[in-house]
């Protein structure tokens, strides 16, 4: 089987595979239309009063500030802090969900 060639595919793309995939490994996984600004998250999945958020990034290299790629990711943070009345910088886990190198 050929290496996917990440770089290439498209964010539409990369997210609706994502959210398939979340999809297929919990149901109640809810994808989000973020084309009017989804409030930092594109799958979100409620359960016994938790809430979980995916905000899918399909970038490859560096999360560097030269392309404004960490100021993306952490603003997206941040809707998601405060869509969770969560207090403090980030008062939750973050999980790294991406390829290593």
């Amino acid at each position: 089987m050929a290496a996917v060639q990440w770089e290439t595919v498209p964010q539409e793309t990369y997210d609706d595979m994502v959210a398939v995939l979340l999809n297929t490994q919990d149901d109640e996984a809810e994808r989000l239309d973020g084309r009017g600004g989804d409030g930092g998250r594109d799958v979100q999945l409620r359960r016994d009063g938790r809430l979980d958020l995916f905000e899918l990034k399909s970038f490859t290299g560096r999360l560097g500030k030269e392309q404004g790629r960490r100021a993306q990711a952490e603003r997206s943070l941040k809707r998601a802090a405060q869509l969770d009345g969560l207090r403090g910088r980030y008062g939750f886990p973050l999980i790294w969900r991406g390829r290593e190198v």
